[in-house]
């Protein structure tokens, strides 16, 4: 049987990387597609001074003898230099001279061609000698040294040992030259300076592997593996990211016996290992699994991993454990911005935001490059990210929402909360008693009723409430409008109730349409706010103003002395007429052309403001397109429907209905396509 003993180091990188998330990142990586196993060390760059590559080392491995051109030797150890990071690498020769020119085993076994040299067989003194390279030619670069090793399918026994590495002004100094762990130093990339004789762990070529064609094998020469083993595959050191999202995985298959197993672990700052994965296989593993694991508790940490492969007395059965695509991954996500709110001056909106912040495990602080402003899902401004403010011009009338989004040079955040700004028509006009400024807060609770006193010239047709919150709590609002029939002018039953949930609530000023047509005579009337739970939201008080606002906790209306209830009222005058009230509109629904072929035209009317649902929907009443689901004004409107559903396909010939629902009320219209 085959009894190679070799030293074997992962040969790693930092690589920026993209993964199919667009949210994660390639932290770091190793693909054992850099071929031939070797030790590296950190990169230098030489000067005058220190141009000269000084180590000891111990050679003990097979004699060239007996090797037939064009090659003079087998089993190889040479020093080879980088001037590109690690992309390609040349032997360079010094002191002792090689005593072979051609290593079968890196010419044939790993591919590199006759014209490989290397140390064979035993040339050094049995306590170590001192080589020397002359690095002088590459005075000015930057360079990198790696100590490879390459063995043939023979059996032999190789030992190679190496201290006291010295270039570049990079030292790896230890006295204790027989520590297995001498190069240990945190920047040299090594796995096990000492494995026992049945550690068979190397680099080999699988063209099945998840990314071809090189992969870490612990398999022996007759295709499993040995008894006996406690075999380490070691990691260097991989400093993490101090916060963010991460993860590692890799990819793996073959097989063990039973009760042979491999232990997946890891080291952090302390250097204790800790279990993190047990594998143990049921004889085989025909294709390459995956397995994967969070490292968020050893964020900003300097970690190692590392595969021990444990196997007892027993005839292994299996083809041993193959390894790819180790991989740590980070996620990037920008925290979105924060405190997003709204300010309306006539027919523009100010709007300003703090910049994002580290809010959970999953998202980091990350430098913004610049933010993107929405209104109604269209993006309207591209701003700097110096930039914390924006104010949208001459904006339409009507009910408007924004939100903030912050991008670095490649990853954008999710949305800032949502505000809402409401934009007065010519004809509307907004009733309030405060500065819309909020000195504190005033807690509406559930033996709270709260109203705010408006007066009104001539009849006025109401359209939406506006309230500003504090903070959000979980009930929901019931909104109510009253006359001013109560003892002392005070309100008096209720004209108008509807309540308003508490998802659609938001921090600040939320404009809440009146779902129906209310005309409200020539006078005053009171607007009403009650919260219907033990979960409240504290609704804004203006100090600065008093005598408008009214609340009963018990039997009977009082004053409120503090201030003024931050309730605003949107009314649009009326023409007085005989009922002193606007005929109402009913709400309906119609289309044209009707049967239709590509597309058609569906008008409809609402009787007042409000949110409005127009969705298609099949003969059994199933939907197959949501075409509307937004508040909109009273009135006529229309829409086209070209034929598709929500997944963008034509649907097919047939009767449809088009259901229009409003302020719990529905309207249907039978549709008729042909093709």
């Amino acid at each position: 049987m085959k009894s190679t003993l070799i030293i074997i180091a992962l040969v790693l990188s930092l690589l920026p990387l993209f993964a199919q998330n667009r949210n994660e990142v390639v932290w770091w990586e190793e693909d054992f597609e850099s071929g031939a196993p070797g030790l590296d060390t950190p990169e230098r760059v030489l000067a005058d001074s220190n141009a000269v590559l000084t180590f000891n080392f111990y050679c003990y491995i097979q004699e060239p003898a007996g090797a037939t051109a064009p090659y003079d030797g087998w089993d190889a150890f040479n020093v080879r230099i980088s001037t590109n990071g690690g992309n390609t690498w040349t032997p360079i020769s010094g002191y002792p001279a090689y005593n072979i020119t051609s290593s079968y085993a890196f010419g044939a076994v790993f591919g590199e061609g006759p014209g490989i040299p290397g140390w064979g067989g035993s040339v050094t003194a049995a306590w170590g000698d001192t080589a020397s390279f002359d690095l002088s030619s590459y005075i000015g670069q930057s360079v990198k040294i790696r100590f490879a090793f390459a063995s043939d399918d023979s059996i032999s026994y190789d030992l190679i040992r190496i201290y006291n590495i010295t270039f570049g002004g990079y030292s790896n100094w230890n006295d204790d030259w027989y520590s297995c762990y001498a190069m240990d130093d945190g920047q040299m990339t090594v796995a096990s300076l000492g494995p026992p004789i049945e550690d068979i762990w190397h680099v080999a070529t699988d063209v099945t592997a998840p990314l071809p064609t090189h992969i870490m094998k612990f398999q022996n020469a007759q295709g499993t593996y040995d008894p006996f083993v406690r075999g380490y595959l070691v990691s260097p050191p991989i400093q993490l990211p101090d916060n963010g999202g991460i993860r590692a995985d890799f990819m793996f298959r073959g097989g063990l016996s039973w009760n042979d197993y491999v232990l997946l672990e890891i080291a952090g700052n302390d250097g204790i290992w800790n279990y993190l994965e047990y594998i143990q296989p049921a004889n085989t593993w025909s294709v390459y699994n995956p397995s994967w694991w969070s490292l968020a508790d050893y964020a900003g940490q300097t970690v190692r991993c590392r595969w021990t492969i444990v196997t007892y007395s027993d005839i292994p059965q299996g083809s041993g454990f193959m390894l790819d695509d180790f991989r740590i991954y980070h996620s990037l996500e920008i925290a979105p911005p924060q405190n997003l709110q709204s300010v309306v001056n006539g027919n523009d909106v100010t709007l300003t935001w703090t910049a994002p912040s580290a809010d959970s495990l999953n998202q980091q602080v990350r430098d913004v490059d610049y933010y993107r402003v929405f209104r109604d899902d269209n993006d309207i401004a591209l701003l700097e990210a110096t930039q914390l403010t924006y104010t949208d011009l001459d904006v339409s009338p009507g009910m408007h929402h924004y939100s903030v989004t912050a991008f670095d040079d490649v990853y954008g955040s999710s949305p800032s909360n949502t505000v809402a700004a409401y934009i007065l028509s010519a004809e509307e006009a907004e009733f309030s008693h405060d500065d819309n400024s909020a000195e504190t807060g005033f807690t509406v609770g559930h033996s709270h009723q709260m109203a705010v006193k408006f007066s009104s010239g001539g009849p006025v047709a109401l359209n939406y409430v506006k309230v500003y919150v504090d903070s959000v709590g979980s009930s929901y609002f019931i909104i109510r409008v009253y006359a001013d029939d109560g003892p002392n002018g005070l309100p008096g039953p209720h004209l108008l109730q509807f309540t308003y949930p508490p998802g659609s609530i938001v921090e600040g000023w939320n404009w809440i349409a009146v779902p129906e047509n209310l005309i409200l005579p020539a006078g005053q009337f009171y607007i009403g706010i009650y919260a219907y739970s033990m979960s409240p939201h504290p609704i804004g008080l203006d100090t600065s103003s008093h005598g408008f606002s009214y609340k009963k906790t018990g039997l009977d209306w009082e004053p409120v002395t503090e201030g003024e209830i931050m309730l605003h009222a949107i009314v649009e005058p009326v023409t007085e007429n005989e009922d002193n009230a606007v005929p109402p509109l009913s709400l309906a629904v119609w289309n044209s052309p009707n049967p239709f072929n590509t597309e058609t035209t569906i008008s409809y009317t609402l009787p007042a403001k409000g949110q409005v649902c127009l969705a298609i929907c099949n003969s059994k009443g199933q939907l197959v397109k949501s075409l509307l689901n937004e508040p909109q004004a009273k009135g006529e409107h229309t829409l086209a429907w070209n034929g598709k559903d929500d997944n963008g396909l034509s649907v097919a010939s047939g009767l449809y209905l088009c259901r229009i629902t409003s302020a719990g009320k529905q309207e249907s219209r039978k549709l008729l396509l042909l093709k």
